[in-house]
């Protein structure tokens, strides 16, 4: 263990915008913490460990040879020689960009940097900074860096996590995804009797981490893994990607079974142009195969969901609260013609509502309140847009769940913290505002999310 208040942060000596603000946030956060300044210095001074170096600099180790301009968002932390490293792994572009706007960001290609000082503040110093309004910070002046602390926001991480645990029965969430950068929603549950349910899947390139997972959960019972339900909200690429892609791909297709598909898409011209919103060919593709999914896998039922349904496995059941009607589709963006389900897993009540947004919120709002009510709910459209505070208050979860990047959930532009607003400053604010506890607040961003079911609930 080393104390932070015996470290000095190093930067480079030519270091860049968003390199100088995470080291200057490490800075305002350990004085916080221990009450103490510690030195900032540049790479230009010879290594005296301990250090925490911040971003690209001289240093030894730092890993200069793993950067890449497709790497922006990815981020490192480790311990080495006696020193602690925080980088992002990507670059800036090889040129300026024609000054053609007056609005544009700053890249610097070293935002992954400033979020390694979050995750550094977050993680270590127990700094809940998001939350600042809410929730005192703790005065710890022996806060220490754990010894071989890594804590890594890599591509190839994220897609190689399965589940440690594969007793049912199980929830589990998927993080970040092949778009590290922005969102996506995909959900795997185990019964107790170890069936599988997946609800909606991630992007194109998330389809081999998915069957990953399932074969996890399938745990090795003989043959392929069975997916006895799908479960499908809405028709957007971080939901239906997975799904188009190994439906359409004999090599993926073959790894699963599926027994019944359940949807409430809506009519090829809602996408095309109806909705404020229009679609892709590549949506359009996809809609065709999940209107027809037992075309790509045999024996598999394809259902389309009425408001009031009920599908139960194994003593897991859902409820279809509320469907999209083509009658308001010109009000309605793709988003707001998700499906929500509410599932009642081992007595426990979870609010499943995809990414939903105000359209569906008064729609939500006009049922009979007690159809709202859960324990748990998955905060809708990854917490941006969203349904309204009011149907939050009426669905009066104890817990959350967060499918977001880890941009989105700190809602950073690349220039400065809560500036990239998509609402889920907002978000944050109303769970906060009814009484949903931080330790029972499940954030994706970094990782997948796997919890027994009932969840416990502190």
């Amino acid at each position: 263990m080393t104390r932070i208040d015996s470290c000095r942060i190093v930067i480079g000596s030519a270091a860049s915008y968003n390199e100088r603000r995470a080291a200057a946030f490490i800075s305002k956060y350990v004085r916080i913490v221990t009450g103490k300044n510690i030195e900032t210095v540049t790479d230009d001074l010879p290594p005296c460990p301990p250090e925490i170096i911040v971003g690209r600099t001289s240093r030894p180790a730092d890993p200069s040879e793993e950067r890449s301009r497709d790497r922006v968002w990815e981020r490192v932390s480790f311990t080495e020689g006696g020193s602690l490293y925080l980088t992002g792994l990507g670059l800036p572009p090889e040129e300026e960009p024609p000054y053609n706007t007056a609005y544009r960001l700053i890249d610097d290609g070293c935002v992954g940097t400033v979020m390694a000082a979050y995750s550094f503040v977050e993680k270590v110093l127990g700094c809940d900074f998001l939350n600042e309004a809410y929730i005192p910070f703790p005065f710890d002046p022996d806060v220490s860096i754990p010894d071989g602390w890594r804590d890594d926001l890599t591509l190839d991480r994220i897609l190689d996590e399965v589940p440690d645990d594969t007793e049912g029965p199980l929830f589990c969430a998927l993080g970040a995804g092949s778009d590290i950068m922005n969102n996506r929603l995909g959900s795997v549950i185990k019964t107790r009797g170890g069936k599988l349910i997946v609800i909606d899947a991630g992007r194109t390139g998330d389809a081999e981490h998915l069957l990953k997972i399932i074969e996890k959960l399938w745990d090795g019972k003989d043959g392929r893994p069975v997916i006895s339900l799908w479960l499908f909200s809405h028709l957007h690429t971080d939901h239906y990607g997975a799904i188009s892609e190994i439906a359409s791909r004999p090599e993926l297709r073959e790894r699963l079974r599926v027994e019944r598909f359940c949807h409430r898409l809506l009519p090829a011209e809602f996408y095309t142009s109806i909705s404020r919103e229009k679609l892709s060919p590549h949506a359009i593709r996809a809609l065709d195969i999940m209107t027809h999914f037992d075309r790509y896998f045999d024996g598999c039922r394809v259902t389309q969901v009425s408001r009031g349904d009920l599908f139960e496995v194994d003593g897991i059941s859902f409820e279809v609260i509320r469907t999209p009607d083509i009658v308001k589709g010109a009000l309605m963006n793709t988003n707001d013609s998700s499906v929500v389900y509410r599932m009642t897993a081992e007595g426990q009540t979870w609010m499943l509502l995809g990414d939903a947004e105000w359209v569906a919120s008064g729609e939500l709002l006009a049922l009979s309140r007690d159809r709202l009510k859960a324990d748990v709910v998955q905060v809708g459209h990854h917490g941006c847009g969203n349904v309204s505070k009011e149907v939050y208050r009426e669905i009066g979860a104890r817990a959350a769940v967060w499918h977001v990047s880890e941009r989105f959930f700190h809602s950073e532009s690349g220039e400065a913290l809560n500036s990239h607003n998509t609402g889920v400053i907002r978000t944050r604010a109303w769970l906060r505002e009814l009484g949903i506890r931080t330790e029972n607040e499940y954030v994706l961003s970094d990782h997948i999310f796997l919890t027994k079911l009932p969840m416990e609930i502190k």
